[in-house]
């Protein structure tokens, strides 16, 4: 006799169970294996839904992919990127590592007629498999779209101002940061988690100056993790203003967990 395998409204119910969303729940276990099991079985196959498909993960080990504490955030409930660009770190999430699309918000503060054409294919993928994408999202002032909606984690891959004109005398960046953080602290739930990979060096912690920037948002616990380009095979990241990549020009990177 066949397996049962569950509808899509049952795995939407599941995703919204507390079981699926609290670790501690006797069943939370259980619950995420059959959430997981059911997205690749459903996506792992076919998920090259058009004539440029994403670069393969791997299908058959979920669990070790969760070791990367991006991934497995992504796991843990709602998450929301800011800032995404051409959405391929979301693409990543969910093709590579088959994070939960239906929870999953990616947005951009562009609007969608600027994007490339990358990013519109992008957006054509990840809007078939049940990810939620939003143009026109300001990452300083999430109310503006969210309204009173939380999240378990909110992503900001490389957050960059586009300018070198001080703010007040700040580093724009530094700016960025400070008000993307005091917007986001609104909008997570409890034991929710704030996420920023920027490149590793003097220079660029200076232009972040991440630690002043997590206490100006009331955040006081806060530390850095090593990001590896390799752990998300189909991400390509692009700068605000111009067609480089801080992944080609530089070769370390951190990503900081902040935790209010």
């Amino acid at each position: 006799m066949p397996l049962e395998f569950p509808s899509p409204h049952e795995i939407d119910r599941l995703i919204g169970s507390s079981a699926y969303r609290d670790s501690r729940h006797p069943q939370s276990a259980s619950t995420h294996n059959i959430v997981t099991n059911w997205f690749a079985a459903r996506y792992g196959a076919d998920r090259c839904i058009d004539e440029q498909p994403f670069t393969s993960g791997d299908f058959g080990n979920v669990q070790n992919a969760r070791q990367n504490h991006i991934v497995s955030r992504a796991f843990s409930g709602k998450t929301l990127l800011v800032g995404e660009g051409n959405f391929s770190f979301t693409a990543s999430l969910v093709f590579d590592h088959h994070a939960i699309p239906m929870s999953i918000t990616s947005t951009i503060h562009e609007s969608s007629r600027d994007i490339s054409d990358d990013a519109k294919t992008n957006v054509r993928k990840l809007s078939r498999v049940g990810v939620t994408v939003l143009d026109n999202v300001d990452a300083t002032n999430l109310d503006r779209t969210f309204h009173h909606q939380k999240f378990d984690t909110i992503i900001f891959q490389f957050p960059n101002a586009g300018s070198r004109e001080p703010n007040r005398g700040h580093n724009p960046n530094y700016v960025l940061v400070r008000r993307f953080l005091r917007s986001a602290v609104e909008h997570l739930r409890q034991d929710g988690e704030i996420i920023i990979t920027v490149v590793n060096s003097s220079y660029y912690d200076g232009r972040f100056r991440m630690d002043e920037a997590a206490e100006y948002a009331g955040i006081k616990n806060f530390y850095a993790i090593p990001f590896s380009p390799g752990d998300f095979p189909s991400y390509s990241h692009v700068n605000t203003n111009d067609e480089d990549s801080a992944l080609k020009e530089h070769q370390s990177f951190e990503t900081w967990i902040l935790q209010p």
